[in-house]
């Protein structure tokens, strides 16, 4: 069953913007009471900050690669410690091993090389297309303005 929450909303923390911890809750979708304990942390200085850079999905190829070679020089008793101070798991240097000796043994596939090439022509008879509309609008334009003159210039003979 769906259970409601009752909070006392005379005493209600705000948020640096000066937003209750009530409005940041329905807006994010995050619990009132985990809002609240993460502020309570935060001000007294408990609060682990995770940043994305230690997170191992967002390592580079380079960092993928020297976190590899440093395992790789350990011995399997010390293998361990290293990847918990990295917040990183076996797994992972095996998934970055397979990704890295991919890319490595990659061969350019002509049919990149010639797609490459298809979209370079394609880009340039954009390029020469949009210049000869441009002229032909300038054209036409010319033909009209022509056309007025030789019809002013009738109408001015004729009179």
């Amino acid at each position: 069953m769906w259970s409601l929450q009752v909070h006392d909303f005379r005493n209600v923390p705000e948020t640096p913007e000066s937003r209750s911890v009530t409005e940041v809750s329905r807006e994010t979708g995050i619990n009132y009471q985990t809002i609240k304990n993460w502020i309570k942390k935060y001000e007294t200085g408990t609060f682990d900050d995770v940043s994305t850079e230690s997170c191992p999905r967002f390592l580079t190829a380079k960092e993928k690669y020297q976190l590899l070679f440093d395992a790789a020089g350990l011995k399997e008793d010390e293998r361990g410690g290293f990847l918990r101070e990295r917040g990183i798991h076996s797994e992972h240097l095996v998934i970055w091993d397979q990704e890295l000796r991919e890319m490595i043994e990659k061969k350019p596939d002509p049919k990149d090389q010639e797609l490459k090439a298809l979209r370079k022509k394609n880009k340039e008879l954009e390029k020469e297309l949009l210049r000869k509309e441009k002229a032909l609008a300038e054209a036409a334009a010319l033909l009209v303005l022509k056309k007025k003159l030789d019809a002013l210039t009738k109408e001015h003979e004729d009179a």
